[in-house]
């Protein structure tokens, strides 16, 4: 149903812009790779377009790269500080940490 799907969607696209802003990229970018898996996917599945399959099966693999296996800044960017790292103290002490500076 419609309520389910956003209902799963709106995680993943929350995530996925987090993400992106981790990067210092716009949110926009996640937009656009999972429109481009997307129809990639259903083209060569509706039209048999083997190259269409192909390449959303790259842009796939990119967006695992680029979202999942390469580090966030380690700087502020334009969408604020960077994530908060877990050090040796732990995750309280670092709250903490951060609760001082605001």
């Amino acid at each position: 149903s419609a309520f389910g799907w956003i209902v799963c969607a709106w995680p993943y696209f929350a995530a996925g812009v987090k993400r992106c802003h981790d990067r210092g990229k716009s949110g926009i970018w996640y937009v656009f790779w999972t429109a481009g898996c997307l129809s990639g996917w259903i083209s060569s599945i509706y039209f048999q377009l083997w190259y269409a399959g192909f390449a959303g099966n790259l842009i796939a693999l990119w967006t695992i790269i680029e979202m999942g296996l390469v580090k966030g800044d380690h700087y502020a960017n334009r969408f604020g500080p960077p994530a908060i790292e877990i050090g040796e103290e732990g995750f309280e002490a670092n709250l903490v940490d951060r609760a001082r500076t605001l």
